[in-house]
């Protein structure tokens, strides 16, 4: 397991995924004790990231995924993924031998241009079923990613949707990742022979 590198993408929105706090008073007192904690209907402002871990420690940064501008909405398009691949993954997966990369069926990730770079590169991907998400140790980290954001940042709950607070989102999640335990990236990469039986 210390040779496969696992990868996804998350979408953090801002004032998602805090961890809950459960209170112990009564539900008529609640709003008497002020136990509340208030929940938004809206959307607010998000960003999908990338990322990359083995049970080595390695890991990579999480990488802020922006959409094609070619594409009327924007969003993220084989191009996209493979540009970064190509940024990211000769450093990542080359001089470590027999290294296995793995990502997901998404179209992004098995479109004919990805798949033939992978090729090309000789890099070694696995074989992943479709339909199969919660396979994949790295789903384990995204709530705890989101968590450690507003454990770090608490104040991003109540910001304005705005380019600065996209920033400082960014910024956030970026750090928070940092700060990620490397034993627990060790110890999700161990549990892949469990969870593929």
């Amino acid at each position: 397991m210390r040779k496969i590198f696992f990868s996804d993408e998350p979408t953090v929105e801002r004032g998602k995924g805090a961890r809950r706090e459960y209170t112990f008073i009564r539900p008529a007192d609640q709003i008497k004790e002020r136990d509340i904690d208030p929940v938004s209907c809206h959307k607010g402002l998000k960003q999908m990231f990338w990322a990359a871990f083995s049970g080595s420690g390695r890991r990579t940064g999480l990488i802020p995924l922006f959409g094609s501008p070619d594409i009327p909405r924007g969003s993220v398009n084989r191009m996209v993924i493979l540009d970064l691949y190509q940024r990211v993954l000769p450093t990542l997966l080359n001089g470590i031998e027999g290294a296995i990369f793995q990502q997901d069926n998404a179209p992004v990730h098995t479109a004919r241009i990805v798949r033939e770079w992978l090729a090309e590169q000789d890099f070694e991907v696995m074989a992943w079923p479709p339909y199969s998400p919660d396979l994949n140790p790295i789903e384990n980290l995204w709530a705890l990613l989101k968590a450690k954001i507003y454990e770090i940042h608490p104040e991003m709950k109540e910001m304005a949707d705005n380019e600065e607070t996209l920033d400082i989102l960014i910024n956030a999640a970026q750090e928070a990742w940092s700060e990620l335990d490397t034993d627990m990236l060790d110890n999700l990469a161990i549990t892949m022979p469990n969870r593929v039986k």
